[in-house]
């Protein structure tokens, strides 16, 4: 079921208004998503809409999997850890040695920034989060209002395992402030993190996003879409997750779905 509303705990932010004053809204939810154990939040900025589809999960809490690279990088930036889209972090063989399932990047020495996050090396990130802490990253997930872990132990990777809990409106709300600089941080950090999110550009739009993969304690296997369209009719950020039983499922649909909603919006 699909709902259409203002969605009020989100705040309202100013930006640069659309060509249209109608920016073009979804349709047919419910069909696009007939099949699938899908929960989507979708928000127009200018028109201060909000799209729900299966409102009865939309606020229920699931791993955030590798969408929480988004914010593990943006506190790599403001600590200096991370210096740039190049910064170069190097595999410890032995914490994390190769395994048969890891895909040809991952299978490496050492990697850069913009490449550990468009491939989710999470061999990266675990070594960046080693390097801040924990309770580093909770501090500034605190102060930027995301959901803050319960469980802050060394070396124990929240976002990918245990019952730490971020929602597609949770990741709304974040994209939101992030990309209207309500965080308080650096210009550097907003620029590199905008940069090496772009998935693709066109004429009179830019799409961006990250995906995430990973299961849960009851074995459900959970996949993410989240992120932004920038577009001359519009400026939309999306939250999609999907639930099932099998990884290769939710592989194959979660951004073909992102991308079928927003080509029946005549948008992509």
């Amino acid at each position: 079921m699909s709902f259409v509303l203002p969605l009020l705990v989100l705040a309202t932010f100013a930006g640069p208004a659309p060509e249209t004053n109608t920016p073009p809204a979804p349709s047919n939810l419910d069909t696009l998503f007939d099949g699938f154990d899908a929960t989507l939040v979708l928000y127009e900025q200018h028109s201060d809409q909000t799209w729900i589809h299966n409102p009865a999960k939309s606020n229920i809490g699931t791993l955030p999997c590798s969408t929480f690279k988004i914010p593990n990088t943006l506190v790599g930036l403001e600590t200096g850890v991370l210096k740039d889209r190049d910064t170069v972090i190097k595999r410890d063989a032995e914490k994390f040695p190769e395994q048969d399932w890891w895909g040809k990047s991952w299978r490496t020495d050492q990697a850069k920034l913009a490449l550990a996050f468009k491939h989710s090396i999470v061999w990266y990130y675990c070594t960046l989060a080693d390097t801040m802490t924990n309770k580093v990253i909770a501090k500034h997930l605190k102060d930027w209002q995301y959901p803050v872990p319960g469980n802050l132990t060394s070396g124990f990777y929240f976002w990918i395992e245990g019952n730490y809990g971020v929602s597609p409106v949770d990741q709304v709300a974040f994209l939101r402030r992030f990309y209207n600089q309500e965080l308080g941080l650096r210009e550097k950090t907003t620029a590199t993190m905008k940069d090496i999110m772009i998935l693709e550009e066109g004429d009179g739009y830019r799409f961006s996003g990250k995906t995430g993969l990973c299961r849960m304690p009851d074995d459900t296997k959970v996949g993410w879409m989240v992120g932004y369209l920038e577009h001359r009719k519009g400026l939309y950020f999306y939250a999609l997750r999907l639930e099932g039983k099998e990884y290769s499922e939710i592989m194959k649909h979660r951004k073909p779905l992102v991308r079928k909603l927003f080509a029946n919006m005549e948008l992509l």
